[in-house]
């Protein structure tokens, strides 16, 4: 930890260097973890309502899901986890509500993935 007293005495190029020293030590650290994501199998709910906030948030840190347009005209995207259809923003707030944790989306081949059609991704946290 730096003291606010030495913080005073450095320069801008002491606590860049300082800062990029903590972020590799922090990359170093996270790349030397074996991570294994979890995934809910399949028939259990994968979505759950947060004791903090009442907002999903899912039960795994790998999410089924099928991203499409809105069936018979209706507006814009929406995302389909177990059946149940939530907008991209709810999507995205089950992921703030679990420390904003970072992610990727992959596409899914298997057409079993989804009752309905669409594009079909899996969220990994």
């Amino acid at each position: 930890m730096v003291r606010t007293a030495r913080l005073a005495t450095m320069t801008d190029a002491d606590i860049l260097a300082l800062w990029n020293e903590r972020s590799e030590a922090s990359d170093a650290h996270r790349n030397s973890l074996t991570y294994v994501a979890t995934e809910v199998p399949l028939g259990h709910p994968q979505l759950e309502p947060s004791e903090n906030t009442g907002e999903l948030v899912a039960g795994g840190e790998i999410v089924r899901c099928v991203i499409e347009d809105h069936p018979e005209g209706g507006e814009g995207l929406f995302v389909s986890v177990d059946g149940q259809d939530l907008s991209p923003t709810q999507f995205a707030r089950m992921f703030a509500s679990a420390g904003g944790r970072r992610g990727k989306v992959a596409g899914h081949p298997d057409s079993k993935a989804s009752l309905r059609r669409g594009w079909r991704g899996t969220s990994y946290q």
